[in-house]
């Protein structure tokens, strides 16, 4: 089981460099398109749009699951911290199961509005035509990946084994860079 979270995270990893990626290339093309507007007075085109249907798409839910995986998420435990450690534990793989349960149900029902989106060949209408359908995979892919973290982490922890640590994170290479 170890091992399929580990491969798992790898794939985490890669999926996630999209996201990156979009972030990259969004900050390039709005630093073009300020850049040309005061230059030219003429925007680059199509960027609203491309910020809007693309890059904060991909931006916000490709990464979930590598966010869950670093147990990045908002976590309330007020009153869960005071019971026993068996009690915590089974309260975490019974709420990471339900959670992956509703994950994998958002995932269905965005992959039905990304598939009938894709058949209708959804576009956006501007100073140019922009199709938008490929962005509305993005969700069912984020939520998917969601849901598959935390079904991991909820039967790791019904079967009594420690959730691997993350083997890098992002506050440890900031360390090690300001060093």
């Amino acid at each position: 089981m170890i091992k399929i979270f580990d491969f798992f995270d790898s794939f985490i990893k890669y999926i996630t460099f999209i996201s990156a990626s979009l972030l990259f290339i969004m900050m390039l093309n709005v630093g073009l398109d300020v850049f040309l507007r005061y230059v030219s007075g003429r925007p680059l085109p199509l960027t609203l749009e491309l910020v809007s249907y693309y890059y904060m798409v991909g931006i916000t839910f490709i990464p979930l699951a590598l966010v869950e995986r670093h147990d990045g998420h908002i976590a309330v435990d007020l009153v869960v911290q005071f019971f026993p450690d068996l009690i915590q534990r089974l309260i975490k793989a019974v709420m990471s199961i339900l959670g992956a349960g509703l994950f994998a149900l958002m995932a269905w029902m965005t992959l039905k509005d990304a598939l009938s989106k894709w058949d209708i060949g959804e576009y956006v209408m501007g100073d140019y035509s922009l199709p938008i359908w490929p962005a509305s995979f993005a969700l069912p892919l984020g939520f998917i990946l969601f849901a598959l973290v935390l079904f991991l982490k909820g039967v790791l922890q019904l079967s009594g084994h420690k959730i691997p640590v993350v083997k890098e994170s992002s506050e440890k290479f900031m360390m090690q860079e300001n060093a």
